[in-house]
């Protein structure tokens, strides 16, 4: 097994991952950390582990107002009187 090949799944409160990534710097540098549904994040060590919750935090806010604009859109088209010919 190689770092690359090591998957980290955290099922509870999403915490885990985060401090688990944190300690595996010290020992094999950088780490990315995969999300499935939130893309990646590069753990270095430079921010802790509530200050990457954070920005995992925000990046689920700003897909989430991504969505909500596409859905805000559809609903907008659908609204909108339709021409008869």
């Amino acid at each position: 097994m190689t770092l690359a090949s090591l998957e980290i799944v955290d099922h509870g409160t999403g915490t885990l991952v985060f401090e688990l990534a944190l300690a595996l710097v010290g020992l094999y540098g950088p780490v990315r950390v995969t999300e499935a549904m939130f893309g990646s994040c590069i753990v270095d060590g430079s921010c802790d582990a509530a200050s990457l919750r954070e920005q995992r935090s925000e990046r689920i806010r700003s897909i989430a107002g991504l969505v909500i604009a596409d859905l805000d859109d559809i609903r907008r088209s659908y609204a909108a009187p339709q021409e008869t010919p």
